[in-house]
């Protein structure tokens, strides 16, 4: 019997619907999050970007590596994630793109508070990012020499909206890197013939449009006996992401 109805904590449930190519049955999966060894679990992130700016596009990748340590705490997670600096394989960086890579030092190492589903409710450290930013914003200031109309409007933004912890913690929701590690299927129960479905949102991905995704998790085949595996995937909502008049702007993947 097919459950159409996974169990959810602190995220909001995601929409079950009969797969339309179930294929295979697998076992039903049910992940509960571990606690990392002591050195920690490292990852080793890329991320690819395409700028199209009428008929060329310009390509760059940026890479780091990420260590996650998470422990239990009561009934909730203390995780802590600490990342190298991003390395683009990009050689003309504008002034603009130089300091948006100054500014990833910000997100250099979190430490948060989950909910046992994997939610993030609490920024930990919020003192110590204050102390990184307030060198940053010296550091930038002496670089544009006061002159920069862009960046002061950019450091003066990023100033408000870090004098408290939940914004910062927000804006989480929208780095793809911190999505993918704090994703929302844990704590769930996930079964074959079942395509569970959620929105997601990347509020001013454009300058005035927010863009939205619809995105699909369904039970995969296992890559070895004793393991499991989910597959995502996912396509434009049209019907919530209005056609944007800039299509120059960036895109991820």
């Amino acid at each position: 019997m097919v459950a159409l109805s996974p169990a959810t904590g602190g995220f909001a449930p995601r929409r079950p619907t009969p797969h339309p190519n179930p294929g295979a049955s697998y076992l039903p999966v049910l992940l509960r999050r571990q606690p990392t060894p002591a050195g920690g679990l490292r990852y080793a992130v890329t991320s690819y970007w395409e700028e199209r700016l009428g008929s060329q596009t310009r390509r760059d990748a940026l890479t780091h590596t990420l260590t996650m340590h998470a422990q239990p705490e009561a009934d909730q997670w203390v995780v802590a994630l600490e990342a190298t600096p991003p390395t683009s394989f990009k050689s003309d960086l504008s002034a603009l793109e130089q300091v948006l890579h100054q500014l990833s030092g910000l997100y250099r190492r979190l430490v948060l508070r989950l909910t046992p589903d994997g939610r993030p409710v609490a920024l930990l450290n919020h003192a110590e990012i204050l102390g990184t930013w307030h060198t940053l914003q010296q550091e930038l200031t002496a670089q544009s020499g006061g002159k920069d109309d862009v960046t002061q409007l950019l450091l003066t933004d990023l100033d408000a909206l870090l004098q408290a912890p939940g914004p910062l913690l927000a804006s989480l929701r929208y780095n793809y890197l911190y999505e993918a590690l704090l994703a929302n299927c844990y704590g769930q129960h996930f079964e074959s013939g079942v395509r569970y479905e959620q929105p997601r949102r990347f509020a001013h991905f454009f300058s005035d449009t927010d863009l939205w995704l619809a995105e699909r998790l369904t039970v995969a085949a296992p890559p070895a006996p004793g393991r499991v595996a989910l597959h995502c995937d996912g396509h434009l909502h049209d019907a919530r992401t209005p056609a944007t008049p800039n299509p120059g702007r960036t895109n991820a993947s």
